[in-house]
């Protein structure tokens, strides 16, 4: 049940079957994510950073992350907790198996957008930039998400 932080780290380009191509935090404590990068990587879910808990994503960029498997939602960042995206770009990440959500972000709890960038990340169901329970955004450019093919799609 304990926290987790990362800090100062470049993930580029890994794959894994299961949840999280670059991270894969488990632990129902907060995951915190500072000051890296996260960049090219796949999974079933959460393509970029799975987190079974609360996520901080702190001056940090997820970018170019997907997911394919049928349901595998959270192209770049997947949570079953709450995120706060602090001054971080999450951008061009993709959930493309059929009824995946959140190109960007999926959590199964509430968003928060503080200062910073979510664009040009797709969904194939809902949520192509983001698909949380509540989301605000603060000082933030939230810009071409899209949702793509699945007849009853929405939210871009």
């Amino acid at each position: 049940m304990g926290d987790f932080t990362i800090a100062g780290m470049t993930l580029i380009g890994g794959r894994w079957v299961g949840e999280g191509g670059a991270i894969r935090s488990r632990t129902t404590g907060s995951l915190t994510v500072t000051d890296s990068m996260i960049l090219g990587n796949k999974a079933s879910s959460g393509g970029g950073i799975y987190a079974n808990g609360d996520m901080e994503l702190i001056d940090s960029t997820v970018t170019d992350n997907s997911t394919s498997a049928r349901g595998g939602s959270g192209g770049g960042i997947y949570t079953n907790g709450d995120v706060v995206l602090a001054e971080s770009t999450i951008s061009g990440n993709v959930a493309a198996g059929f009824l995946a959500s959140g190109g960007g972000v999926h959590a199964n709890g509430n968003v928060t957008v503080n200062s910073s960038t979510v664009s040009g990340n797709t969904g194939n169901y809902s949520g192509g930039g983001i698909r949380g329970d509540s989301v605000s955004v603060n000082t933030s450019t939230i810009t071409g998400n899209s949702v793509m093919g699945f007849k009853y799609a929405y939210g871009g």
